[in-house]
């Protein structure tokens, strides 16, 4: 996964996992993504997920070795997707 994919498209939300290990970030274009925080690296992205600004994320569940991820993301239109 190339972290270069985000890098000029501004962040316009964050949550912190409970456990301090990752980072969900919201963008401009509509995209989400996951970073895992010990190993400094872009573990999903999803591009084209809202049609506007994503305005929240929030980082609900992430089960051993990211099998699952529980989350959600709402943009400034009021779309919201489950993650």
């Amino acid at each position: 996964m190339d972290p270069h994919s985000t890098q000029n498209n501004r962040v316009t939300s964050l949550d912190i996992h409970k456990d301090g290990m990752f980072i969900l970030s919201g963008h401009r274009d509509g995209s989400v993504a996951l970073w895992d925080l010990q190993e400094y690296k872009l573990l999903k992205h999803i591009p084209d997920l809202h049609q506007t600004d994503v305005t929240h994320v929030k980082i609900y569940l992430i089960t051993k070795n990211n099998a699952v991820i529980h989350a959600v993301s709402c943009e400034d239109q009021g779309g919201v997707r489950l993650l």
